[in-house]
């Protein structure tokens, strides 16, 4: 983590008109300046509330733009959705202007509801894929909704909600590959398993 750090500071100063002296000044009541030459060159860091707040000032802007990528989000959208312009935006992504504690704040909620939203959805797909597995492999089986019910022990109407997507617990998951023969050879991963 240390080294993230200390080449995280190295790519923010290149980006920037400031040096680390100006950086030091400015820092110097939150930090000290030790701290922050030791965070520099890399070394040996104690306080992990302290890199913490730093990695959120030195690596706020590349961090922002990782996220947004990987959530497929646009710039625009991000800026519109905290308030902040975009093209003030776009400098923080390019480590040339700076934002607030309360801005970081609301960019930070945008992002995290973001990431529930894509993890929710993610979720929904995984159910309805273990469903349509479900589904095929019964056919397979030459078996009818209420013949598998009965095997494992649940209601008929459990098992149309199951092969249309709705989760299930890991003990059910367990009884369904072992009834529907899913889980055979060891080595191979089960197909209602997550990825």
């Amino acid at each position: 983590m240390t080294n993230d750090l200390s080449t995280a500071m190295r790519f923010y100063f290149e980006g920037r008109s400031d040096d680390f002296d100006d950086f030091a000044k400015r820092h110097r009541r939150r930090f000290g300046r030790q701290f922050l030459a030791d965070a520099r060159d890399g070394n040996a860091l104690r306080n992990e509330k302290a890199v913490d707040a730093l990695r959120r000032i030195v690596a706020f802007g590349p961090d922002l733009r990782r996220k947004r990528t990987e959530l497929n989000l646009s710039a625009s959208k991000v800026a519109h959705e905290t308030g902040i312009s975009p093209s003030r935006l776009s400098r923080v992504e390019r480590l040339k202007g700076e934002l607030s504690g309360n801005e970081k704040k609301a960019i930070d909620r945008v992002i995290a509801r973001h990431q529930k939203e894509r993890d929710r959805r993610l979720k929904i797909e995984v159910s309805k894929a273990r469903g349509r597995v479900i589904r095929i492999a019964r056919n397979e089986a030459g078996m009818t909704q209420a013949q598998l019910a009965a095997l494992i022990k649940v209601e008929r109407k459990s098992i149309i909600r199951w092969e249309q997507g709705s989760p299930m617990t890991d003990i059910t998951l367990h009884q369904l590959e072992r009834r529907l023969k899913l889980s055979g050879h060891p080595d191979r991963k089960s197909p209602l398993s997550p990825e």
